[in-house]
């Protein structure tokens, strides 16, 4: 999900904004954030405002085995790509761009299925195990050539939130 995008939710539920995001910027951006940032993954989101987007657009988080089946593939590779790393393919701590990247950015880390990102820029909260939440995929800040998809953080604490973690969505 963008910055955009959950901006919209925001507007639409009277929620509250990610904790990076500020007032400020409405005058010059007309948005909390400036255009520029639009097209990148919303950030320092809590499992719990996860959620509630997903009720408010009428999709879902990931399960846990929903994200690894399509972030690996049918034979289960280490990287959404295949069996080699390349820092070219991701936004990691190889890639050196040390910050978040458009979620248009890298189609050719792209999983088998076209499914962009699915190993750095952001690690995802997905549902896993018995109802929990946990993140997937690393981030920028990680190095996905030693973590590629096998990243995954178990957190139960709904208030947990970091500059690197983000999430998307199944739509039904």
């Amino acid at each position: 999900m963008t910055n955009e995008e959950y901006y919209a939710f925001t507007l639409a539920t009277g929620r509250s904004w990610p904790l990076h995001w500020s007032a400020s910027w409405l005058g010059p951006f007309d948005r909390p954030f400036p255009r520029r940032l639009a097209c990148q993954p919303v950030v320092n989101v809590t499992a719990e405002q996860a959620q509630a987007y997903c009720i408010w657009s009428r999709t879902r988080l990931p399960t846990w085995a929903e994200w690894q089946r399509v972030a690996a593939g049918h034979t289960a590779h280490p990287y959404p790509w295949g069996e080699a790393y390349s820092s070219e393919r991701c936004n990691s701590v190889e890639s050196g761009g040390g910050s978040l990247a458009c979620v248009s950015q890298y189609p050719c880390g792209d999983s088998s299925e076209g499914i962009r990102q699915l190993c750095g820029n952001v690690a995802e909260w997905v549902m896993g195990p018995e109802g929990t939440f946990e993140l997937r995929g690393g981030s920028y800040r990680l190095s996905c050539e030693i973590w590629g998809l096998a990243y995954v953080f178990r957190q139960v604490e709904y208030s947990f939130r970091s500059p690197d973690a983000g999430f998307r969505v199944v739509r039904h």
